[in-house]
């Protein structure tokens, strides 16, 4: 796979103008439809219409814009357009024809004649949208001008949304050809409308759930106003000189941050001594001058060690001023020594140190009513593997590059997750997600140029099996048992949401910490997995540990590796769930995570855990789990044809404003999940049943 820049077959929006001494009269029609839609424009001379429509002979297409202008004594005419248009994009490819002919007299019969069959039940074009205005330039450009005025009040059809793009006034010759497709949704920003109440999501127009969010406590806002910070940390051994491939993608950031609009400064720091690193991130996530958002990113020429990534998490979260914005974190490195035998990813430190109960015991102290956890909006991500040192520069920044260069206007940081790990399939990066609401790189008010509309999910996987593990009673010496109340219900109604997507779900119950083992092996051995599988054990827990009926632990570390080995399962998306406490098996953190689950996950692996690292899973004994809700309410609303990925950071978002009454004694509580995901490509369910 080449890093080219992308050419203009490869988009997916396309605009394609064909005009002569008219052309002025689309300039701000053109400049809307590029900076607000994320459509990638060209023009082409009225002569060259077969020349133009040549150039697209291959390309993933989704939506296409013919806008012609042209003159009253021209030879062109609609049909010269229409028949290109269904001859290079068939039925399936969203089309639209804007077709403006200035005449001060009789415009062109042709024209004329096909305008009377717009109606008609066997016009060939029915698949097209035709708008067709005759008249004046004045009243042309009266025309264009007062659409776009209508499109910036956001007045959009959520169903066609052609008829808005070309607004039509009266007296002119309206859109005549409407379409049930969605086409031209407004993608120009996530925006706002200060609306507030209950979630709400626009139906999933592709793989993600739509931007078009009217509630603005569902977006990180990252606007402009003030310039957001990013800061570039060149690890190096002074003695030495630099690295090619540092060099290469120190270029590739600084060019990605000038397009995206963030205030950039990068820094060398000794790579021989951590502390001059740990003191520009400290120096970094203190400043007074913070945006909206963030990012950081170290380039190192050595291996971060445990110590440094989590004091680098201790800083990132006691930001004064970062409290509650989403903050990207970038970890990349070059290292001479081999990756070890098994293959296995270095893997994150705790995300969720010590630090975390002074934080939100001070948060909850100065402001109570605001239920913020200090690494709510955090993302990590850090290469499987080390890279080598080539002109080329790491694969990983090149692949965060391109991603957020083509995709970012329409889609959040978490979405963009899976596109970049497919670019990365033979050696994917692993993610730590911990945002609450989705988080736009780009300006929320004005979002890149040209972006493109990610590849269609729309084709599920094929169903397989799901494994539900729920120890609900356990021993107990004194009274002779106890039960975790309303984990029943949590299994009901995960059983229920997987038999949606056509899962054959087996549940086992109130397992050993040896049967737990023993019960993954069995399912992960099953010969009758389809493309997918999802396992769900829910039992209590502490950090790393499952604990089973008899009090025993079973080890996450050793769940995961069993589903990673399995033969039946290789090449499978695995989604693994543990509803289950996570506190410090003393009570306190530990700087010891030889088994911890983030040293091990895998490709082709989502992991969830229902709370964070030291923190506690919260149950109702009348209506479940906080987390299982959540999950289970956002599959059922918007699973269908979403990546699971894409959906994180709605079902974080619901679980942290969702409580079960107001007299709850967890309503205060910052509960938030911790996902790490190391899949290549979207991880899509199975089709939505009526069942």
């Amino acid at each position: 796979m080449t890093k080219d820049a992308s050419t203009f077959i490869d988009h997916r929006r396309l605009l394609l103008v064909f005009a002569d001494e008219h052309k002025d009269m689309l300039i701000n029609y053109t400049e809307f439809m590029e900076s607000k839609c994320g459509f990638f424009r060209k023009t082409f001379p009225l002569a060259n219409i077969s020349d133009g429509f040549a150039e697209l002979d291959s390309g993933p297409v989704i939506q296409v814009v013919c806008a012609v202008v042209c003159s009253e004594t021209s030879a062109c005419n609609m049909e010269d357009f229409l028949k290109p248009l269904i001859a290079r994009f068939g039925k399936d490819v969203d089309q639209l024809l804007l077709y403006c002919r200035v005449c001060d007299g009789n415009p062109n019969e042709k024209d004329e004649e096909l305008k009377s069959k717009f109606n008609a039940s066997g016009f060939e074009y029915k698949n097209s949208t035709i708008s067709y205005i005759a008249d004046s330039s004045d009243n042309i450009r009266k025309f264009l001008s007062d659409s776009l005025i209508k499109q910036k009040t956001k007045q959009w059809n959520a169903e066609t949304c052609a008829a808005d793009v070309l607004y039509n006034i009266e007296g002119f010759e309206k859109l005549c050809v409407q379409k049930t497709k969605n086409f031209l949704r407004h993608i120009s920003e996530p925006h706002t409308s200060g609306q507030s109440g209950a979630i709400s999501f626009a139906e999933p127009f592709t793989n993600h759930i739509n931007t078009q969010i009217t509630d603005n406590s569902l977006i990180y806002p990252n606007s402009r106003e003030t310039f957001p910070k990013a800061l570039i940390i060149l690890n190096i051994y002074p003695e030495k000189n630099i690295s090619k491939a540092m060099l290469t993608d120190w270029k590739r950031l600084l060019w990605l941050f000038d397009k995206l609009q963030f205030k950039v400064t990068d820094v060398q720091t000794d790579a021989s001594t951590e502390n001059a690193a740990e003191t520009s991130v400290k120096n970094f996530a203190n400043s007074e001058y913070h945006g909206d958002s963030c990012v950081l990113v170290i380039l190192s020429e050595c291996k971060f060690s445990q110590n440094f990534i989590r004091k680098t998490s201790d800083s990132m979260a006691a930001g004064e001023k970062l409290q509650d914005k989403p903050r990207l974190i970038i970890l990349q490195h070059w290292e001479t020594k081999p990756p070890s035998a098994d293959g296995a990813p270095a893997g994150l430190s705790q995300f969720v140190p010590a630090i975390v109960d002074s934080i939100r015991t001070r948060r909850k102290h100065t402001m109570p009513e605001v239920r913020v956890h200090p690494h709510g909006g955090m993302i990590w991500c850090q290469p499987a593997a080390a890279d080598s040192d080539t002109d080329d520069g790491s694969s990983l920044v090149w692949a965060i590059c391109d991603t957020f260069i083509k995709y970012s206007a329409t889609e959040d940081v978490v979405s963009m997750i899976s596109l970049i790990n497919e670019k990365l399939k033979a050696s994917p990066p692993l993610w730590c997600v911990q945002t609450t609401k989705y988080f736009f790189i780009t300006d929320t008010s004005r979002p890149l140029n040209n972006s493109l509309e990610p590849p269609s999910t729309k084709e599920s996987a094929k169903a397989g099996l799901a494994l539900i593990i729920n120890n609900y009673t356990f021993k107990n010496d004194c009274t002779g048992k106890f039960v975790r109340e309303g984990s029943d219900i949590d299994r009901e109604k995960l059983k229920s949401t997987f038999k949606k997507f056509g899962y054959d779900t087996k549940i086992a119950e109130d397992l050993s910490a040896e049967k737990v083992q023993s019960e993954v092996k069995q399912f992960a051995d099953d010969s009758r997995h389809g493309d997918t599988c999802i396992v769900v054990i829910m039992s209590h827990g502490k950090l790393g540990k499952i604990i089973g009926v008899d009090h025993a632990e079973a080890s996450e570390t050793k769940i995961l590796k069993i589903l990673n080995d399995s033969k039946s399962l290789s090449g499978k998306k695995k989604l693994v769930i543990f509803q289950l406490c996570r506190d410090h098996p003393d009570g306190s953190p530990s700087s010891n995570s030889a088994d911890h689950p983030t040293r091990l996950v895998y490709p082709d692996m989502i992991v969830a855990h229902s709370t964070s690292i030291g923190e506690k899973s919260f149950r109702s004994t009348d209506q479940g789990s906080r987390f299982v809700n959540s999950l289970c309410d956002a599959l059922d609303k918007f699973g269908k044809g979403s990546d699971i990925v894409s959906l994180i950071s709605a079902i974080n978002c619901i679980m942290m404003r969702s409580f079960y009454d107001e007299t709850s004694t967890i309503k205060d509580d910052t509960q938030l999940p911790f996902w790490l995901v190391q899949t290549t490509g979207p991880f899509v369910l199975a089709n939505l049943t009526d069942g």
